[in-house]
């Protein structure tokens, strides 16, 4: 049965899925908060053995009302959060490649409906909002080294059929 941490897990899903290159490949290694990354971290760049960009993903509830009224199994709650998605990049790098990876992840939500359940649930994804940089230690929870950090967030809509 479909239910808000099936939602988060979906959205994690749906990253780890599309968040790859042409070979199938992930662009970067992807990081969640209160989880520690397999090593080596922060990732090195094979190539060139300098630090490589990496993504933190952070799924934030933000409330939860009802939708409609009536009996049990025929009433809706919605659950609004938003997606944070971080791309973190070595320090004097630039933001030219964060900008772009950051559009990319936000892109993976645009306007999208996914977890749908045949008794309705459903989630349901907005506008990446532009992305925005700043200091990586600005993420808690997060040790990033000596990054720089930008973000993008999508708002997103769970659909709880109960």
């Amino acid at each position: 049965m479909p239910d808000y941490a099936g939602a988060v897990a979906a959205i994690k899903a749906r990253l780890v899925s599309q968040w790859v290159d042409g070979s199938s490949n992930p662009l970067t290694l992807i990081v969640y908060v209160n989880k520690q990354p397999d090593p080596p971290f922060p990732p090195i760049d094979p190539n060139t053995g300098n630090p490589a960009p990496f993504l933190v993903c952070e799924v934030a509830g933000t409330k939860s009302d009802p939708y409609t009224f009536g009996n049990s199994g025929n009433r809706f709650f919605v659950y609004d959060g938003l997606i944070l998605l971080h791309v973190l990049v070595p320090i004097d790098e630039g933001d030219a490649r964060a900008q772009q990876l950051a559009v990319n992840a936000g892109e993976i939500f645009r306007a999208a409906t996914f977890y749908v359940d045949p008794n309705g649930s459903y989630i349901r994804t907005m506008a990446p909002n532009p992305p925005d940089g700043g200091s990586a230690a600005n993420i808690e929870g997060v040790q990033a080294g000596n990054t720089f950090r930008v973000t993008t967030s999508i708002p997103w809509k769970y659909f709880h059929r109960a």
